[in-house]
Protein backbone atom coordinates (compact mmCIF):
# COMPACT_ATOMS: atom_id res chain seq x y z
CA UNK A 1 0.00 0.00 0.00
CA UNK A 2 1.51 3.33 -1.06
CA UNK A 3 1.06 6.50 0.93
CA UNK A 4 0.96 9.27 -1.72
CA UNK A 5 1.54 12.07 0.79
CA UNK A 6 4.30 10.70 3.00
CA UNK A 7 5.84 8.52 0.27
CA UNK A 8 5.95 5.47 2.51
CA UNK A 9 5.38 1.88 1.50
CA UNK A 10 3.60 -0.43 3.94
CA UNK A 11 3.85 -4.21 3.58
CA UNK A 12 1.12 -6.38 5.09
CA UNK A 13 2.36 -9.85 6.16
CA UNK A 14 0.46 -12.56 4.34
CA UNK A 15 1.23 -16.26 4.33
CA UNK A 16 0.26 -18.67 1.57
CA UNK A 17 -0.71 -22.29 1.93
CA UNK A 18 0.07 -24.94 -0.68
CA UNK A 19 -0.31 -28.70 -0.81
CA UNK A 20 3.26 -29.09 0.47
CA UNK A 21 2.91 -26.64 3.37
CA UNK A 22 2.79 -22.99 4.36
CA UNK A 23 4.94 -20.33 2.71
CA UNK A 24 6.01 -17.72 5.30
CA UNK A 25 5.90 -14.00 4.62
CA UNK A 26 9.17 -12.26 3.74
CA UNK A 27 10.47 -9.30 5.69
CA UNK A 28 11.61 -6.11 3.97
CA UNK A 29 15.30 -7.06 4.13
CA UNK A 30 14.85 -10.81 3.47
CA UNK A 31 16.19 -12.50 0.34
CA UNK A 32 15.78 -16.03 -0.95
CA UNK A 33 17.78 -18.03 -3.46
CA UNK A 34 15.88 -19.96 -6.11
CA UNK A 35 17.32 -21.65 -9.23
CA UNK A 36 20.61 -19.86 -8.68
CA UNK A 37 19.03 -16.38 -8.54
CA UNK A 38 18.23 -14.12 -5.58
CA UNK A 39 14.80 -12.62 -4.88
CA UNK A 40 13.39 -10.15 -2.34
CA UNK A 41 9.82 -8.97 -1.74
CA UNK A 42 9.94 -6.88 -4.92
CA UNK A 43 11.07 -9.74 -7.14
CA UNK A 44 14.26 -10.89 -8.85
CA UNK A 45 17.43 -9.06 -7.83
CA UNK A 46 20.02 -8.04 -10.45
CA UNK A 47 22.76 -10.60 -10.96
CA UNK A 48 26.21 -9.64 -9.65
CA UNK A 49 28.25 -11.62 -12.12
CA UNK A 50 30.89 -8.89 -12.48
CA UNK A 51 32.10 -9.25 -8.89
CA UNK A 52 32.02 -13.02 -9.21
CA UNK A 53 33.98 -12.94 -12.48
CA UNK A 54 36.65 -10.61 -11.09
CA UNK A 55 37.19 -12.92 -8.13
CA UNK A 56 37.45 -16.06 -10.29
CA UNK A 57 39.75 -14.40 -12.85
CA UNK A 58 42.07 -13.12 -10.10
CA UNK A 59 42.25 -16.60 -8.54
CA UNK A 60 42.97 -18.11 -11.94
CA UNK A 61 45.74 -15.57 -12.56
CA UNK A 62 47.38 -16.25 -9.19
CA UNK A 63 47.30 -20.03 -9.63
CA UNK A 64 50.63 -21.64 -10.70
CA UNK A 65 49.39 -22.61 -14.15
CA UNK A 66 50.63 -22.30 -17.70
CA UNK A 67 48.83 -19.90 -20.07
CA UNK A 68 47.13 -22.65 -22.09
CA UNK A 69 45.89 -24.24 -18.83
CA UNK A 70 44.32 -20.94 -17.78
CA UNK A 71 42.61 -20.66 -21.18
CA UNK A 72 41.21 -24.16 -20.87
CA UNK A 73 39.85 -23.52 -17.37
CA UNK A 74 38.40 -20.22 -18.56
CA UNK A 75 36.51 -21.87 -21.43
CA UNK A 76 35.47 -25.10 -19.76
CA UNK A 77 34.68 -23.99 -16.21
CA UNK A 78 34.70 -20.24 -15.52
CA UNK A 79 32.55 -18.98 -18.41
CA UNK A 80 30.02 -21.87 -18.19
CA UNK A 81 29.71 -21.15 -14.47
CA UNK A 82 28.65 -17.59 -15.28
CA UNK A 83 26.37 -18.49 -18.19
CA UNK A 84 23.41 -19.84 -16.24
CA UNK A 85 22.79 -16.75 -14.15
CA UNK A 86 23.49 -14.46 -17.11
CA UNK A 87 20.88 -16.23 -19.25
CA UNK A 88 18.22 -16.93 -16.62
CA UNK A 89 18.82 -13.59 -14.89
CA UNK A 90 18.57 -11.70 -18.20
CA UNK A 91 21.82 -9.82 -17.68
CA UNK A 92 21.96 -6.40 -19.34
CA UNK A 93 24.12 -5.88 -22.43
CA UNK A 94 26.28 -3.33 -20.57
CA UNK A 95 27.21 -5.99 -18.01
CA UNK A 96 28.08 -8.45 -20.77
CA UNK A 97 30.37 -5.86 -22.38
CA UNK A 98 32.11 -5.28 -19.05
CA UNK A 99 32.60 -9.02 -18.52
CA UNK A 100 34.05 -9.38 -22.02
CA UNK A 101 36.53 -6.58 -21.32
CA UNK A 102 37.58 -8.24 -18.04
CA UNK A 103 38.14 -11.58 -19.78
CA UNK A 104 40.06 -10.06 -22.70
CA UNK A 105 42.32 -8.06 -20.37
CA UNK A 106 43.26 -11.23 -18.50
CA UNK A 107 43.91 -13.13 -21.73
CA UNK A 108 46.25 -10.38 -22.91
CA UNK A 109 48.08 -10.61 -19.58
CA UNK A 110 48.37 -14.41 -19.66
CA UNK A 111 49.56 -14.57 -23.27
CA UNK A 112 51.45 -11.26 -23.21
CA UNK A 113 49.49 -10.02 -26.20
CA UNK A 114 49.73 -6.38 -27.31
CA UNK A 115 46.78 -4.11 -26.51
CA UNK A 116 46.01 -3.78 -30.20
CA UNK A 117 45.33 -7.52 -30.64
CA UNK A 118 42.13 -7.87 -32.69
CA UNK A 119 39.07 -9.18 -30.87
CA UNK A 120 38.34 -11.79 -33.53
CA UNK A 121 41.60 -13.57 -32.65
CA UNK A 122 40.11 -14.28 -29.22
CA UNK A 123 36.48 -14.96 -30.11
CA UNK A 124 36.61 -17.04 -33.30
CA UNK A 125 36.49 -20.80 -32.81
CA UNK A 126 39.69 -22.80 -32.57
CA UNK A 127 39.07 -24.49 -35.92
CA UNK A 128 38.87 -20.98 -37.30
CA UNK A 129 42.55 -20.54 -36.34
CA UNK A 130 41.82 -18.61 -33.11
CA UNK A 131 41.49 -19.03 -29.33
CA UNK A 132 37.79 -19.89 -29.24
CA UNK A 133 36.83 -17.72 -26.25
CA UNK A 134 33.04 -17.07 -26.29
CA UNK A 135 31.99 -13.45 -26.65
CA UNK A 136 29.37 -12.97 -23.94
CA UNK A 137 27.99 -9.84 -25.58
CA UNK A 138 26.76 -11.93 -28.52
CA UNK A 139 26.35 -15.50 -27.19
CA UNK A 140 24.34 -14.71 -24.04
CA UNK A 141 21.62 -12.64 -25.81
CA UNK A 142 21.21 -15.48 -28.33
CA UNK A 143 20.71 -17.97 -25.50
CA UNK A 144 18.31 -15.57 -23.77
CA UNK A 145 16.34 -15.36 -27.02
CA UNK A 146 16.25 -19.15 -27.34
CA UNK A 147 15.00 -19.40 -23.74
CA UNK A 148 12.18 -16.94 -24.44
CA UNK A 149 11.23 -18.77 -27.64
CA UNK A 150 10.89 -22.03 -25.71
CA UNK A 151 8.57 -20.29 -23.24
CA UNK A 152 6.43 -18.74 -25.96
CA UNK A 153 6.13 -22.02 -27.88
CA UNK A 154 5.39 -24.12 -24.81
CA UNK A 155 2.05 -25.94 -24.88
CA UNK A 156 1.75 -25.94 -21.08
CA UNK A 157 -1.09 -23.76 -19.81
CA UNK A 158 0.83 -22.53 -16.75
CA UNK A 159 3.78 -21.46 -18.89
CA UNK A 160 1.45 -19.73 -21.36
CA UNK A 161 -0.03 -17.70 -18.50
CA UNK A 162 3.43 -16.74 -17.22
CA UNK A 163 4.46 -15.48 -20.68
CA UNK A 164 1.67 -12.89 -20.47
CA UNK A 165 3.16 -11.36 -17.31
CA UNK A 166 4.59 -7.88 -17.63
CA UNK A 167 8.06 -8.90 -16.42
CA UNK A 168 8.31 -11.78 -18.93
CA UNK A 169 7.06 -9.58 -21.78
CA UNK A 170 9.81 -7.09 -20.90
CA UNK A 171 12.45 -9.86 -20.88
CA UNK A 172 11.26 -11.08 -24.30
CA UNK A 173 11.49 -7.56 -25.73
CA UNK A 174 15.06 -7.20 -24.43
CA UNK A 175 16.04 -10.63 -25.81
CA UNK A 176 14.79 -9.66 -29.28
CA UNK A 177 17.03 -6.59 -29.52
CA UNK A 178 19.28 -7.10 -32.59
CA UNK A 179 22.76 -8.54 -32.05
CA UNK A 180 25.67 -7.27 -34.13
CA UNK A 181 29.13 -8.63 -34.86
CA UNK A 182 31.26 -5.89 -36.42
CA UNK A 183 28.12 -4.11 -37.59
CA UNK A 184 26.51 -7.22 -39.10
CA UNK A 185 23.19 -8.37 -37.54
CA UNK A 186 23.12 -12.01 -36.44
CA UNK A 187 20.10 -14.11 -35.52
CA UNK A 188 21.55 -17.50 -34.56
CA UNK A 189 24.62 -19.13 -33.05
CA UNK A 190 25.78 -20.42 -36.43
CA UNK A 191 25.50 -16.95 -37.94
CA UNK A 192 27.41 -15.49 -35.00
CA UNK A 193 30.26 -17.99 -35.37
CA UNK A 194 30.38 -17.38 -39.13
CA UNK A 195 30.48 -13.62 -38.61
CA UNK A 196 33.50 -13.86 -36.29
CA UNK A 197 35.26 -16.14 -38.79
CA UNK A 198 34.56 -13.76 -41.69
CA UNK A 199 35.72 -10.78 -39.63
CA UNK A 200 39.00 -12.57 -38.89
CA UNK A 201 39.94 -13.19 -42.53
CA UNK A 202 39.15 -9.56 -43.33
CA UNK A 203 41.88 -8.37 -40.97
CA UNK A 204 45.48 -7.90 -42.08
CA UNK A 205 46.70 -10.73 -39.82
CA UNK A 206 44.06 -13.22 -40.93
CA UNK A 207 43.82 -12.40 -44.63
CA UNK A 208 46.10 -15.29 -45.65
CA UNK A 209 43.75 -17.80 -43.99
CA UNK A 210 40.79 -17.06 -46.27
CA UNK A 211 41.21 -20.06 -48.59
CA UNK A 212 43.69 -22.14 -46.62
CA UNK A 213 42.87 -25.77 -45.82
CA UNK A 214 44.47 -26.73 -42.52
CA UNK A 215 44.56 -30.15 -40.86
CA UNK A 216 42.31 -30.02 -37.77
CA UNK A 217 45.00 -31.83 -35.77
CA UNK A 218 47.14 -28.69 -35.98
CA UNK A 219 44.64 -26.84 -33.75
CA UNK A 220 45.48 -29.19 -30.86
CA UNK A 221 48.42 -26.98 -29.94
CA UNK A 222 45.98 -24.24 -28.88
CA UNK A 223 44.44 -26.56 -26.28
CA UNK A 224 47.48 -28.53 -25.17
CA UNK A 225 50.82 -27.14 -26.43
Amino acid sequence: MKDEKRKHLVLFPREYETESGRIPCMEVDDTVRYLGLHFNWKGRLPVKSTVKAIDMLDNLTKAPLKPYQRLEILKEFLIPKLKFELVVGNAHRSMLKKLDRLVRDKIRTWLRLPKGTTLVFMHSKIDGHDLGIPCLETTIPLEQRAKCERLVNSGTLEVANIVQCRAVVSDIAVANVPIFVYGKPEGSKLEEEKAWREAWVKTHDGADLMNVQVDRASFYRLRNP
